[in-house]
């Protein structure tokens, strides 16, 4: 992901990340890993939230900088472009990522009640839909089952480990592809055995 350059929108510090603020009136919000880590929403998204919707939204994304999220979907990626045609890998990946943004969703909206309901205003916002429209919008990104898991209490227990648990076959088709890309690698040794054994 492209990073915001100082030039671009207004630049706030933020513990140890950078808020970026573009000036666009479409809902965005997003946040890029670096040095340092940049969580970057638009004027258009930060007018319609009240402050508490605004601060949670700001901890969802700064809980995805904080625990790395950005190395387990680049790794969704790479796996989805050299192995998603296989069966089930494309269901898997999408569930790591919906892990993934479960996991920011618990970290920044924790047990409270007051702060999961503003999270899922805030969530709709930044989706641009309205609350009413969403039954509309099915399983678009997750957002629904999103929505439903903040009406429930907070689960217990680790929510990394929900997301790494929750997502076996992704796993299993990230080492077929460690090892398909191994056996690739010794392939040349192995045909030009062949071709030394039939001389």
């Amino acid at each position: 992901m492209a990073r915001a350059e100082p030039w671009l929108g207004t630049h706030h510090r933020l513990d140890d990340h950078d808020l970026v603020v573009l000036p666009t009136a479409r809902p965005v919000a997003f946040s890029v890993a670096g040095q340092p880590g940049q969580v970057v929403v638009s004027s258009g998204l930060w007018a319609t939230l009240d402050p508490a919707e605004f601060e949670v939204l700001i901890a969802h994304e700064v809980a995805h900088l904080d625990f790395g999220h950005q190395r387990l979907l680049t790794v969704a990626l790479v796996a989805e472009r050299a192995i998603g045609w296989l069966p089930g890998v494309s269901r898997s990946l999408s569930s790591l990522r919906l892990g993934v943004e479960r996991w920011a969703d618990e970290e920044a909206a924790g047990r409270h009640p007051t702060r999961r309901r503003a999270l899922q205003t805030a969530l709709l916002a930044a989706a641009g839909t309205p609350a009413g429209a969403l039954a509309a919008f099915g399983r678009v990104d997750g957002l629904v089952e999103r929505i439903d898991a903040l009406d429930r209490p907070a689960p217990v227990g680790s929510p990394a480990g929900a997301a790494l648990l929750g997502t076996p076959a992704a796993a299993a088709a990230l080492a077929g592809f460690g090892a398909l890309g191994s056996w690739m690698g010794h392939a040349g040794v192995v045909l030009a055995m062949a071709v030394h054994c039939s001389a």
